[in-house]
């Protein structure tokens, strides 16, 4: 029987790992199989199960199928990428010098190895290939090879409904594998990105208008469109400082889509009606208050005294941002952007929660998750 749910991604990855580390053989050799729209984190959770200490027992996570004694392999293999002459046709391969089946030499070998294999795009592959992803899930072989004992399984695909090339799964695939349907979630995409680097102007107009972070419209898939994946791309260009600012809404179309890249730039230009960053810094109390009808404008500059705590080049100046901004955003007759504010910069600097202004503030709001 399909076994099925609606979950959000972080959900998702919990069900997996509790999958995962039951000491019921039965429940551990279970195969999730993750079902949701491009771009919404299926990947990035299976990256993190792989990460988890819990599932690597304290093995070196390494993306390699052959992993020595002291390292957790992770190999994906994207169904969309190999044709039936992968399965069958051996190829040259000059670096071995010998002829290999493509799509058997992605394979782990080593019996005594450990690791996650991660069948992606699985009903974007053709239906040889959905064969062979079959054989591995319900007897873990494929002819004469089988999979090492230590080596976990998991798939994703997207939704036909997302018109992502995607086709119908094999009814047998779906009876033994427990079919997770993925929605997104703003809320766990926001704590992860909290945990990762993402730069603050995109969580922080995410924050204001996370409708925006899902943005696909299935009648258009020729366009651009905007998707937790894509944001974190236009994010990690931030970071590096790769943007030239005549070419700056260009940049963030190429990531976000036309729409929202206008959003975001028109979000960060609202700085410009807010007090500055450094009169916030050096006189919370005293620096320009934000009227309350000005949202946009107060998501802003919460996102701007993140980043200014991430660019404190020395832990004093880094305590002072934090406290300044604490000090500046409790002004507000919503404590929202605190705890914002607060959740972020805590959870990218755990020494900033050794700080009065952390203490008090945490002590003031007992039922806010901080960490």
């Amino acid at each position: 029987m399909q076994d099925t749910t609606n979950i959000n991604i972080k959900n998702a990855k919990d069900f997996t790992k509790k999958l995962w580390i039951s000491k019921n053989k039965k429940v551990s050799s279970i195969v999730p199989l993750l079902r949701g729209g491009s771009g919404i984190g299926k990947s990035e959770s299976v990256k993190q199960l792989w990460n988890d200490e819990e599932i690597n027992q304290g093995l070196t996570p390494v993306e390699i199928s052959k992993p020595s004694a002291k390292e957790f392999g992770l190999v994906q293999i994207m169904g969309s990428h190999y044709g039936v002459q992968d399965l069958y046709l051996p190829t040259y391969d000059k670096d071995q010098d010998e002829m290999v089946h493509k799509f058997m030499e992605l394979l782990p070998k080593d019996k005594d190895s450990k690791g996650i294999l991660f069948l992606d795009e699985v009903a974007s592959a053709s239906p040889d290939v959905q064969k062979v992803f079959q054989s591995l899930i319900l007897e873990r072989r494929i002819g004469s090879y089988e999979l090492p004992k230590g080596w976990k399984m998991i798939g994703a695909t997207n939704r036909k409904e997302d018109n992502a090339g995607v086709g119908n799964l094999n009814m047998a695939m779906l009876n033994r594998t427990a079919v997770l349907d993925v929605e997104f979630s703003h809320e766990s995409w926001d704590l992860w990105a909290s945990e990762n680097n993402v730069h603050p102007l995109i969580t922080s107009y995410f924050r204001f208008e996370p409708q925006n972070l899902w943005n696909y419209d299935r009648k258009n898939k020729s366009e651009q469109f905007c998707s937790p994946r894509s944001a974190v791309s236009l994010s990690e260009i931030l970071n590096a400082e790769a943007i030239i600012d005549e070419l700056k809404l260009a940049t963030y179309q190429s990531a976000v889509g036309s729409e929202v890249a206008q959003n975001i730039l028109a979000f960060e230009n609202t700085l410009a009606k807010a007090p500055s960053i450094e009169s916030i810094i050096e006189n919370p109390e005293g620096a320009d208050y934000i009227d309350s009808n000005d949202v946009n404008i107060r998501f802003a500059v919460t996102g701007a005294l993140l980043q200014k705590t991430k660019e404190g080049d020395t832990k004093k100046r880094m305590e002072q941002v934090f406290t300044s901004a604490i000090q500046y955003l409790n002004r507000f007759e919503d404590s929202e952007f605190t705890v914002f504010f607060t959740q972020h910069g805590v959870r990218q600097n755990r020494d900033l929660m050794n700080t009065k202004a952390f203490t008090d503030f945490s002590l003031a709001n007992t039922e806010i998750d901080f960490v």
